[in-house]
């Protein structure tokens, strides 16, 4: 928490370096925690929670650039380990609370350029655009993405859980609100959503769907399936299959009572 990394001697336990960043004193964010940094070659890459994107070197604490990935005046903050595949360094950003509008984006890990930028909520005209009204609700519809993705090799994808869309009452957004409450498929060379699963629709429970699924590669029902496995906090537990070009929906089963759903549509 406080935005600071402390590296160790694993034999000793004595500080080897520190690097601590400054916040803003007006910076507001009802989750100031962090979930961890990632490490490319002797590199240390860090999200911060003013929303800066950090390469320290990770032998020495020396910061070897900065980039700024949104800006925090706006209601964005970063809580969650990045995720590096192919020298690119992947984030999202926390704030669907505040009104954002989530994103994945990618930078390369030499110099900190941003690679691309894909957002979980569409704008009219854009695939999933029609899932909300035809008005500026998109800008401020949520789906932050705040917990690490996982990466399928084979297909080069990498899946990302969304979070709830908003405002919390629905009132204001008819439609589905792809691509909140969701799991996304994103290629990792190009930013392309090429596939997604929507765990809740028009989601006004709050129910994140933020961690991504487990990537298993398992049998069901006699058939060999590359599975993507959710528990959903909707109280269903998702088997999905992976694909280069989309995600199929294969079964869910309740795991816990609930009051909410007599079953769901196969």
């Amino acid at each position: 928490p406080g935005s600071q990394i402390i590296a160790l001697d694993a034999k000793t336990g004595a500080e080897l370096w520190r690097y601590k960043k400054e916040l803003p004193a007006e910076l507001m964010q009802l989750h100031p925690t962090n979930r961890g940094v990632a490490l490319y070659g002797d590199k240390l890459y860090f999200a911060t929670l003013d929303c800066m994107l950090v390469a320290l070197d990770a032998k020495t604490g020396k910061v070897l650039w900065t980039k700024p990935v949104e800006n925090w005046k706006n209601g964005y903050y970063m809580t969650l380990a990045p995720l590096i595949v192919k020298g690119k360094v992947m984030v999202g950003a926390s704030g669907g609370e505040l009104g954002i509008r989530g994103f994945v984006a990618a930078y390369d890990t030499e110099g900190g350029k941003e690679a691309w930028r894909t957002f979980t909520v569409p704008a009219p005209g854009e695939p999933g655009g029609d899932t909300w009204p035809a008005n500026d609700s998109y800008k401020t519809g949520g789906g932050s993405v705040w917990v690490t993705g996982s990466y399928d090799p084979e297909t080069n994808l990498a899946f990302w859980g969304t979070g709830n869309p908003a405002p919390w009452t629905p009132d204001n957004r008819k439609g589905d609100n792809l691509y909140t409450s969701s799991t996304v498929a994103i290629d990792v060379d190009t930013g392309k959503i090429k596939g997604h699963h929507q765990y809740t629709w028009n989601d006004s429970w709050d129910w994140d769907e933020v961690s991504p699924p487990l990537l298993i590669d398992t049998e069901f029902k006699g058939k060999k399936i590359k599975a993507a496995v959710h528990a959903g906090r909707n109280g269903y537990l998702w088997v999905l299959e992976r694909t280069k070009d989309k995600i199929n929906f294969v079964e869910a089963w309740p795991y816990v009572g609930n009051t909410a759903f007599t079953g769901i549509d196969k």
